[in-house]
């Protein structure tokens, strides 16, 4: 049977059914980089949700421990400026004080509570004569009128740095 120049017209002109199922099944389908951000987005959540110990700093929080990290040695010397990044009564003693001596602090990684009032630091020492790296060790931290203090303070075990 033959067709004639306006019935193949008209056919071309109609979508063929099968043409119609294909590009229905592409519109329902997110694009493959919609799909791959879901997808991260998934694995952050899981590793990020899952933890039991707490949650990344926001960012000024972020800031606030990172420098008074950083204090912790700088200051180690002026007892008046040591004293006032500890919690009331855990100050370290001055022979503990003493060690800090030629070391620089530094956080690796900081975990805030689910109310943001305390936090745990881990806390790397750079031997400031060698570029030793000591560490990490663990510090706690409260913060108390939006200001972080120390609660518990750590040294590195097995250089001679440790308490």
């Amino acid at each position: 049977m033959m067709t004639t120049a306006a019935e193949g017209a008209a056919a071309a002109a109609r979508p063929n059914a099968t043409d119609a199922v294909v590009r229905w099944e592409r519109s329902e389908r997110p694009p493959a980089s919609i799909t791959m951000r879901l997808v991260g987005l998934l694995a952050v959540v899981i590793l990020c949700g899952c933890s039991q110990e707490g949650r990344p700093p926001a960012p000024s929080d972020d800031h606030h421990i990172r420098t008074l990290i950083s204090y912790v040695s700088e200051y180690h010397a002026n007892p008046k400026r040591f004293e006032a990044l500890f919690v009331d009564g855990r100050v370290p003693d001055t022979g503990t004080r003493a060690k800090l001596r030629g070391m620089m602090t530094k956080l690796e990684r900081a975990l805030v509570d689910d109310t943001g009032s305390s936090a745990t630091a881990e806390v790397v020492y750079e031997v400031l004569e060698t570029g030793e790296i000591l560490g990490p060790v663990q510090w706690k931290l409260v913060k108390t009128h939006d200001q972080w203090k120390v609660s518990v303070f750590a040294l590195p075990e097995g250089s001679g740095a440790g308490p």
